[in-house]
C-alpha cells in the first residue's frame, strides 16, 4: 500500500564513520544489498572499509548506473548523490522492483524537483524511507575534509565562469562566508540542534589567493613529496610494478607506518623508517632464524633493509608495509636528484622568504634563476614554478624582463597562461615604479622564520600565522570581520592580548617530538575550522596537525580540493585562454 513519503534529516555527528555504519544497521532484516553511484561510493569508501560493510550483512555493493542482477528477496540500501542521473536510475529500480524494497539515503538535501519526481511516482510504495544525511564530502583524513571539486577553482577565479562572475578576492570571499553562515544557521534550526556544553567553534573562510607560495613550492615532507614527485592517485593510491603485474596500494590511517611518517621531513622519514624497522627486528629476534645474519643484526641502509625484509617470510603484512615505504622513500630521493631539486628548492626558498639560508636579504635572484631556466634537464613545470615565485616575490616584473625570462626558459605559449592568469588571483604581474613596500606579514616572516631546521624547508604556510594570531587575539577585525557582530563578543573566551603562546618555529621541528598522550589532550576551547576555497596544499594539511598538537587545540581544515603543484598550475592555465 502506497504511503505519503516523508523526508528526514539526520543530525551531523563528529563520528562520520558512525553515521554510515548506522545507515547500514538501520535495515536489520538479514542480508542486504548496498547500491551507490560513482560519487557516493567515494564518500563511503573514504570512511569505512569493505570489512566494515560486510560485517553489517551487506552481501554485495553495486553501482546504480550499471546493469545489475535482480535480488527480489532482499532489501536494498541506496546511498546516492542527489542528482538527476541517480534519481532516474532509482525510478527505474522502483518500476522494475528488482529488490524487495528500497531504503533511500541521500548524501545531501534533495532538490524539491527531484523529491517531487520520486513522491509522485506510481511505484513509490517500493520505497520504505528517504533520509538526507548531509555527508556530501570526503573524510580525507582525521582532520581534513574535502569536497573533491577541482572545478571550483575555475568557477571561483575565471572571468569566463558563470558561477561567480566577477566575485573574486575579498568580495567573493565575504559573500562565500555569508553564505556559509546562513546555511549553518538554517541547518541548525532545521535539525533542532541543542547548544553544546563547550565553547563555540570558529570558522575562517579564506581562498587560495591567501597564500600562493604554498601550492607552488617544493615541500619535502613525506606525504607532500610523494604526491608531488610520485603523483599518487587521489592523494592516497600508490601504484607499483611487480613483474608484469601492477599493484595499487591505498595509503590511509590503517597503515601505521604511513600515518606516523607522512608529515616528517624526508630525511627524518628515512631515519625513522630504519629505526622502526630495526626496533621491529630486535623485538622479534626469537622468531627470526639466527642463521639469517642481516635479519638478526638489523639494517643501516635502505638496501640492507630490503635484504632483511626478504628474509622474514613469517611477517608478510608488516613486511609489505616496510617494503612499500622503503620503495617510496627511495623513489622520492631518486626524483629529488634527477630533477636537481637541491638547487631549485634553495632558490625557491630564497624567493618565498626573502632571505637566503644564512639570513641575508635576497638581492639578485636572477643570477641564480637564469641558469636553471636555461637548463634543458629542468622540466617545464618546475621552470613555471620558479617564474611564478619570482614574480610574486618581486611584486611584479617589468613586461620586457618577463618576456625575456619566458624566452630563456622556452615556456610554450599555452603553458605561459599559468603565469599570465596569476592576475586573476590578485597577483601583480607588472612592476610598478617606486620602492617595494614590505608588508607587516613579510616583516613578521623575516623576523621569525630564521630558526628552521632544514634549509630547503624555510617557508611557513600563512595559515600557521593565522591560527597563532587568532589564539593570541592579534587578528584585526578589518582583515577578518565576523559575519555577525554578536559573535565577536562571545568568541574564544580564553583569548588575551597579553597571552603567551608556544612558538611553532623552534629549531627542532615539533613532529620530531612525540608526546604519547598528546592525542588525548586537547583544550576545552572551541574548535578552529579553516575553510579554503580553491584548494588546500599538503603543506597546509601538515600545518593543521602540527598546530593542533603544539597548541592542544581541535583544528580542522575543509577545502574544495587537495592540491599538488602540478594540479594547481594546470588549473591556472585553464582560467583564461590567451589567444
Amino acid at each position: 500500500m502506497a504511503t505519503d513519503l516523508v523526508r528526514k534529516s539526520k543530525d551531523f555527528a563528529i563520528n562520520f564513520k558512525g553515521i554510515l555504519v548506522d545507515m547500514l544497521r538501520s535495515v536489520s532484516n538479514g542480508w542486504k544489498i548496498l547500491i551507490t553511484d560513482p560519487i557516493s561510493v567515494k564518500v563511503i569508501s573514504a570512511a569505512v572499509k569493505m570489512y566494515d560493510i560486510t560485517d553489517e550483512n551487506i552481501m554485495v555493493v553495486e553501482d546504480i548506473t550499471k546493469g545489475r542482477q535482480p535480488y527480489p528477496a532482499y532489501q536494498a540500501i541506496y546511498f546516492l548523490t542527489p542528482m538527476a542521473k541517480s534519481v532516474d536510475a532509482l525510478l527505474n529500480d522502483m518500476k522494475a522492483k528488482i529488490y524487495a524494497g528500497g531504503h533511500i539515503f541521500f548524501t545531501a538535501a534533495l532538490s524539491d524537483g527531484l523529491f517531487k519526481k520520486i513522491a509522485t511516482s506510481p511505484y513509490k510504495g517500493y520505497i520504505k524511507n528517504i533520509t538526507e544525511l548531509f555527508v556530501d564530502f570526503i573524510a580525507f583524513e582525521s582532520k581534513v575534509i574535502t569536497f573533491e571539486r577541482p572545478e571550483s577553482f575555475y568557477h571561483f577565479y575565471s572571468p569566463d565562469s558563470h558561477e561567480f562572475q566577477e566575485e573574486i578576492n575579498f568580495i567573493a570571499e565575504k559573500r562565500l562566508a555569508l553564505t556559509i553562515q546562513d546555511k549553518l544557521d538554517r541547518y541548525s534550526r532545521m535539525a533542532n540542534m541543542e547548544p553544546l556544553d563547550r565553547p563555540r567553534a570558529v570558522m575562517f573562510v579564506i581562498d587560495r589567493s591567501f597564500d600562493v607560495f604554498s601550492p607552488i613550492l617544493h615541500e619535502f615532507t613525506y606525504q607532500a613529496m610523494a604526491n608531488d614527485l610520485l603523483e599518487l592517485v587521489d592523494g592516497r593510491k600508490y601504484s607499483s610494478s611487480q613483474g608484469a603485474d601492477e599493484k595499487e596500494t591505498i595509503l590511509d590511517d590503517t597503515d601505521n607506518i604511513w600515518e606516523g611518517l607522512r608529515h616528517t621531513h624526508i630525511a627524518e622519514t628515512i631515519n625513522n623508517l630504519l629505526n622502526n624497522f630495526n626496533k621491529f627486528v630486535s623485538e622479534n629476534k626469537a622468531a627470526i632464524s639466527t642463521s639469517q645474519r642481516s635479519a638478526a643484526t638489523g639494517a643501516n641502509t635502505l638496501k640492507e633493509m630490503r635484504d632483511t625484509i626478504n628474509a622474514l617470510p613469517q611477517f608478510q603484512e608488516l613486511k609489505g608495509k616496510f617494503s612499500l615505504h622503503m620503495t617510496m622513500a627511495q623513489e622520492c630521493m631518486a626524483e629529488f636528484e634527477r630533477k636537481k631539486l637541491n638547487k631549485i628548492a634553495s632558490i625557491e626558498q630564497d624567493m618565498a622568504t626573502g632571505l637566503t639560508a644564512d639570513g641575508s636579504e635576497v638581492k639578485n635572484p636572477v643570477a641564480d634563476l637564469a641558469p636553471l631556466l636555461a637548463d634543458r634537464d629542468v622540466s617545464i613545470v618546475d621552470k613555471i614554478r620558479l617564474l611564478i615565485l619570482f614574480i610574486i616575490s618581486r611584486e611584479g616584473v617589468n613586461d620586457n624582463d618577463r618576456k625575456k625570462l619566458l624566452d630563456i626558459a622556452k615556456i610554450p605559449f599555452d603553458d605561459a597562461n599559468a603565469i599570465t592568469n596569476l592576475a586573476l588571483l590578485g597577483i601583480k604581474l607588472s612592476k610598478s615604479s617606486g620602492k617595494k613596500k614590505v608588508s607587516k606579514k613579510e616583516k613578521k616572516r623575516k623576523k621569525r622564520d630564521d630558526d628552521v631546521p632544514y634549509e630547503l624547508s624555510r617557508y611557513i604556510p600563512n595559515i600557521k600565522y593565522l591560527i597563532e594570531d587568532y589564539i593570541a587575539n592579534q587578528l584585526t577585525p578589518s582583515d577578518y570581520p565576523y559575519m555577525r557582530e554578536s559573535d565577536a563578543a562571545e568568541d574564544n573566551p580564553d583569548n588575551s592580548g597579553s597571552k603567551k603562546i608556544t612558538s611553532l618555529r623552534n629549531a627542532k621541528p615539533t613532529w620530531q617530538t612525540k608526546n604519547k598522550d598528546s592525542k588525548d589532550k586537547t583544550s576545552s576551547t572551541g574548535r578552529i575550522i579553516l575553510f579554503i576555497a580553491g584548494g588546500a596544499t599538503y603543506a597546509e594539511l601538515r600545518t593543521i596537525y602540527e598546530c593542533a598538537s603544539s597548541l592542544k587545540r581541535e583544528i580542522y581544515i575543509v577545502t574544495t580540493d587537495v592540491l599538488t603543484p602540478k594540479k594547481f598550475i594546470g588549473q591556472l592555465k585553464e582560467l583564461k585562454k590567451v589567444e
